[in-house]
This record gives C-alpha cells, sequence and structure tokens, in this order.
C-alpha cells in the first residue's frame, strides 16, 4: 500500500521517522521561545505525481516564496502550471536545529528513491540567514561589476511573456497603502538631488506623458467646436491644464463654457 496518498500522509510519514531518529538529542523540553527560534522546515509536494520534490528552511512566508528557487525547481513548478503544494513539517526551531531536521529529511526522502530538486546539499549554509554585508565587501562587489554588460542588454521581452508577466501580476496588490517612512523619503529625494537629464531624455519623457488623445469640445455661449488633443485646445484658448484634466475626466461638467463633447 502506499503511504503517500494524500499529502497528510507525506508529512505524517516524515515527521513520524524523524522524531524516532537523531532529532532525539535536541531539546524538546523548551517551551520559552527567544525571537531567533522562529525558523521552520518544509516540504514541496508535486501534485501531478504527489510527491515530494523539494526540502526547505527558513522563517516562515518562505514556504510560498517563488524567488531564490534554482532552475531544477521552476522546470518541475512549470510542468505543474505553476502550481506546488507547500507543506510545513516543523516550526518555532533555531537555526541550528532547523539546519540538521532539514538535512535529516532530505538524506531521508532520497533513501526512499524520492528525487528532489535540491542543488545544494541541506544543512550546509548554517549561520547565512540575515548575513549583512560589510562595508569593504559591497566595495568590492561593486568594483567587479563595474563594465559588466548584462546578457539581457538590448534585448525586448516578446508580447506573449509581456502577456504571461502581466497577467502573473493581475490581482497582486504590491505595496499598496504602504507609506515609506521619513528616513526613507529623505534617502529617495537625496539620491535624485543633482541628477541632470539629457534634453533627449527630456523629450522622450514629455512625448510619453502627452495626451495623444483627440477630444471634441463644444462652447455652450458662441457654439463654437473644437477637435484635437488636449494640448492643442489647452494652448489655442490658453486654459489652465488642472481645471482641463478635471473637464476631460469628466469631474466638471463645464469649464469657461466649454464642455467635453464627445471622444473619437
Amino acid at each position: 500500500m502506499n503511504v503517500f496518498l494524500n499529502n497528510e500522509n507525506i508529512v505524517r510519514n516524515i515527521t513520524g521517522l524523524i522524531k524516532k531518529k537523531s532529532m532525539k538529542n535536541l531539546n524538546k523540553n523548551t517551551t520559552k521561545r527567544k525571537q531567533n527560534n522562529n525558523f521552520i522546515v518544509y516540504i514541496h509536494i508535486r501534485p501531478d505525481i504527489n510527491e515530494p520534490f523539494y526540502v526547505g528552511k527558513g522563517v516562515p512566508g518562505r514556504e510560498i516564496r517563488l524567488c531564490g528557487r534554482n532552475q531544477h525547481w521552476k522546470n518541475i513548478v512549470n510542468k505543474n502550471n505553476g502550481i506546488f503544494v507547500p507543506k510545513i513539517l516543523f516550526e518555532e526551531l533555531t537555526e541550528e536545529e532547523a539546519l540538521l531536521k532539514e538535512r535529516e529529511i532530505e538524506l531521508d526522502l532520497k533513501n526512499k528513491g524520492y528525487i528532489l530538486s535540491n542543488i545544494i546539499e541541506c544543512g550546509v549554509k548554517a549561520g547565512t540567514t540575515g548575513m549583512k554585508h560589510s562595508e569593504e565587501s559591497k566595495r568590492k562587489i561593486s568594483e567587479g561589476l563595474k563594465g559588466h554588460i548584462s546578457p539581457n542588454k538590448g534585448k525586448k521581452q516578446s508580447k506573449e511573456t509581456c502577456d504571461k508577466k502581466s497577467k502573473s501580476m493581475l490581482g497582486k496588490k504590491v505595496r499598496l497603502g504602504v507609506k515609506d517612512s521619513d528616513e526613507t523619503r529623505k534617502k529617495k529625494s537625496e539620491a535624485f538631488k543633482g541628477r541632470i537629464y539629457s534634453e533627449e531624455s527630456k523629450q522622450k519623457k514629455n512625448e510619453k506623458l502627452k495626451d495623444k488623445n483627440i477630444y471634441v469640445f463644444y462652447n455652450l455661449l458662441n457654439g463654437e467646436k473644437f477637435k484635437g488633443t488636449r494640448r492643442e485646445f489647452q494652448d489655442k484658448f490658453n486654459l489652465n491644464g488642472g481645471r482641463l484634466s478635471q473637464l476631460i475626466n469628466n469631474k466638471i461638467s463645464k469649464y469657461k463654457n466649454w464642455i467635453k463633447y464627445e471622444k473619437n
């Protein structure tokens, strides 16, 4: 009988075996957890054959994230239309405990014949989570990247790729309602100070911002009709840009006896 008939059986089987093995030497009597006891160990299950294909550890939330995955992992998930089933096996661990459990699970699954997408051996990257580069390391990295040309430079993505990215972002409200702190706003302001744009860049930006739609405006006072872009209309009759925007967006019904008659 296949003990991995469903996801719950997979989790129950793995956790049961691990607890019977060398996990006994871990302190199971710890009741008060410190702030750094926030690591989890998880597996990913592929829905097409209902088998585990990846073992990982991290902080809560890592089990559902797509970033930082290797190409083998991506290939498996892509074959399943982007779907995988994350299952947390252990939680509230120190990083050392998580690394040990991760390694035990990896070995146990491999001994059972499961093929995992893990490229790096589990449990060998202790102490790297949350690591920050020193200023010297940052400088060396910066120097090493100088003159490096990205292989994607100059390449344009196909319409199919752009459509896929667009669909994948639908419904995702990235940073919606998130406000930058005063410190962050100050840093952004300092970063843009002294930046000088070329005339060509300014012209390109202006072209992008121009409303090239054709509008028809009608004057209720003298019956005059105008057809053209908003910029042409604004310049000809010396109108206020803000008030004209309100008229175009139907926030006001009339501006200096002009109404938006129709839009072609």
